[in-house]
């Protein structure tokens, strides 16, 4: 027995990589020094994952940057929200207030 005989890893002894699970995302938004994952978004409003209940509560307005797509159109710029609800499993819906978004090209 070696030395570095510990670094030695067979391929089928290989785990597999232990995470959150990847959410498909729809865009980012932006606020309090943090980016979030849009996972659904519309003219009227947008819901955040993995959000950090630390950051503003149900009611609260706010500010933030906006970058989002569909199959049909994207959008970027800033805007103003207010919460509209926070679940307990880290998402967050907001509805827009004001919208300074400009359409982008995919």
């Amino acid at each position: 027995m070696g030395l570095f005989d510990f670094l030695k890893v067979k391929k089928d002894d290989r785990k597999p990589a232990k995470g959150k699970p990847q959410i498909p995302s729809k865009g980012t938004a932006t606020f309090s020094g943090k980016s979030f994952p849009v996972i659904e978004w519309s003219a009227k409003g947008f819901i955040i994952a993995n959000y950090d209940a630390d950051l503003v509560v149900e009611g609260q307005r706010f500010k933030l940057e906006f970058h989002a797509w569909d199959d049909k159109k994207a959008v970027k710029g800033k805007a103003d929200a207010i919460v509209t609800k926070i679940t307990d499993d880290q998402k967050l819906a907001a509805a827009f207030e004001l919208t300074y978004f400009t359409p982008v090209k995919r």
